[in-house]
């Protein structure tokens, strides 16, 4: 019962995640990535820091750990701006399903640190998704080469995996809560010198952008929150490629509401890279 809690969660994460990318991409049509991440950031990380002062989780903060939020805080900055440039690129169709493969990352890790092992049939989902980001990436020319413009969400794959795999030990020094804000806070905050080095006026946002914002700091947050939520229930590796299955809903969207178009090529590569998280992901 309790594993199957971590699942609910994980496929929670998906849902939350996936509708926050789509608002994403909207604002980031609109505004500049840096204050999409600042208030994003900051919003979804106070939201989450007022339910940890309810409950009284904040006394953990006092833990001499703290500095490993830090280390997460720094990796999430380059995550999300990772992230954020491979979406004003190449659009969310595109860029999800590599994004979102981090569990390979995160499965060769447990790997080498735990000495997990890998079975058959996962051993194929790998395939499938790194063939897949192979196909995405692959520019038809007389010679085979790959269009640089995808680094981005491969780096955001690379922080990402990096990220949930050390995710575990905090969640269990400071519990999910906390970790949640924390990580969202101190990344707002290590944006600031960004924002006033490009002299970017937060205040001086579109309404309508405004409240996209504000959408993606809940959905984003109550995502991650999620996730947090489902380590304490579930195996790392369980609940990542549950939750690496967002391109499944994401691309979806990108295609029917942002009208992002797909060559035949680009849709073979993201069926293959999306069956193989699915099929990762029902292990």
């Amino acid at each position: 019962m309790v594993a199957f809690l971590g699942i609910v969660l994980a496929f929670v994460t998906v849902i939350l995640w996936g509708f926050s990318d789509i608002i994403t991409k909207a604002s980031l049509d609109r505004e500049s990535k840096w204050k999409v991440l600042f208030i994003g950031q900051f919003l979804g990380g106070s939201l989450v820091f007022i339910i940890a002062i309810l409950l009284g989780d904040v006394k953990n903060l006092l833990s001499s750990e703290v500095s490993y939020l830090i280390l997460l805080a720094l990796l999430n900055l380059v995550g999300v701006y990772a992230f954020y440039e491979a979406f004003q690129k190449k659009g969310v169709a595109l860029t999800s399903p590599i994004i979102y493969s981090y569990v390979i990352i995160t499965v060769l890790l447990g790997i080498i640190f735990y000495s997990e092992t890998v079975n058959t049939i996962q051993s194929l989902a790998i395939v499938f998704i790194l063939s897949g980001i192979f196909i995405i990436m692959s520019k038809k020319t007389e010679h085979i080469t790959f269009d640089r413009s995808f680094m981005f969400a491969i780096l955001s794959m690379v922080i990402w995996g990096v990220l949930y795999f050390l995710l575990k030990i905090p969640n269990l020094i400071f519990g999910a809560i906390l970790v949640t804000s924390s990580i969202k806070l101190l990344t707002s905050f290590f944006s600031i010198p960004v924002l006033v080095a490009k002299k970017i006026r937060i205040f001086k946002t579109e309404n309508k952008v405004l409240f996209y914002m504000i959408l993606i700091g809940i959905l984003d947050s109550m995502g991650f929150l999620a996730f947090n939520f489902a380590l304490n229930f579930s195996p790392v590796s369980i609940v990542t490629a549950i939750s690496s299955a967002v391109p499944v809903l994401s691309v979806l969207l990108g295609v029917i509401i942002l009208k992002e178009s797909l060559t035949r090529k680009q849709t073979i590569g993201i069926v293959t890279a999306i069956l193989g998280l699915i099929l990762i992901s029902v292990l």
